[in-house]
């Protein structure tokens, strides 16, 4: 909400900005003509309309709002333990079985909740995959 409100505020694009309390009561906003769009993280855009009997009437931009790298939460100072992780994450890279999980959970039907995200991998993704990073700034995964 903050970033609409600052490139609101900057383009003077004069948009009215609602909240809702949570995902499913913004895209209920969205249904009932009470908002014209909702803006959040694209795997939980598709996790909401995959899970919506008339998902199928929406669509996800492919033009992000904003690139924000994931992370791995992990205790301060212990270098050993992030090199571990570091090490690990990089291996599902060189081995190639990140795209088989990433296929499993974003382009499949996810067993439990019996959707599919069709979410194919971003191309920012697959530069990380290529070349990975723990850079927390945004630019590197543009």
């Amino acid at each position: 909400m903050q970033y609409l409100t600052k490139v609101n505020a900057e383009r003077s694009l004069a948009m009215r900005i609602v909240a809702g309390i949570d995902d499913e009561d913004a895209f209920s906003m969205v249904r009932r003509g009470e908002a014209i769009a909702f803006a959040m993280d694209d795997v939980l855009l598709k996790s909401v309309l995959a899970g919506a009997q008339d998902g199928q009437a929406f669509t996800v931009s492919e033009h992000a709002l904003t690139v924000e790298p994931y992370a791995i939460g992990l205790p301060p100072k212990d270098a050993k333990f992030k090199e571990v992780v570091d090490r690990a994450i990089k291996e599902l890279f060189v081995s190639g079985e990140i795209h088989v999980l990433y296929k499993r959970w974003f382009e499949s039907k996810i067993p439990f909740r019996n959707i599919n995200l069709r979410l194919p991998m971003s191309g920012q993704l697959r530069r990380v995959v290529e070349r990975p990073t723990d850079s927390p700034d945004p630019d590197i995964y543009r």
